[in-house]
């Protein structure tokens, strides 16, 4: 399955959106990394949003309280939003 520029630039954007509050650039920059990788790849929809949200949740995890205070944490709760907006933009 391959992937408009399109629905790459629309992943991206959305990743930028739902990680600006929570995560510093080179931190982004990772995450948007893991998934131009799956859909360079020609992973399913899931499988991208997956390799996102496994990313995210190994270096990324915290509670709200916790990620208002560092750039570098993100909310579980947040993750798995964005998990279903990569996988809504991608089908």
């Amino acid at each position: 399955m391959a992937y408009s520029n399109q629905k790459k630039t629309s992943v991206k954007e959305t990743i930028e959106q739902y990680t600006n509050d929570y995560l510093e650039r080179f931190s982004q920059a990772d995450v948007i990394k893991q998934a131009n990788d799956a859909m360079t790849a020609n992973k399913s929809a899931i499988e991208v949003a997956d390799a996102v949200y496994d990313y995210l949740y190994e270096k990324n995890k915290a509670d709200i309280v916790i990620s208002t205070a560092l750039k570098q944490c993100m909310p579980n709760d947040i993750m798995l939003i964005l998990r279903q907006e990569i996988i809504r933009i991608l089908k």
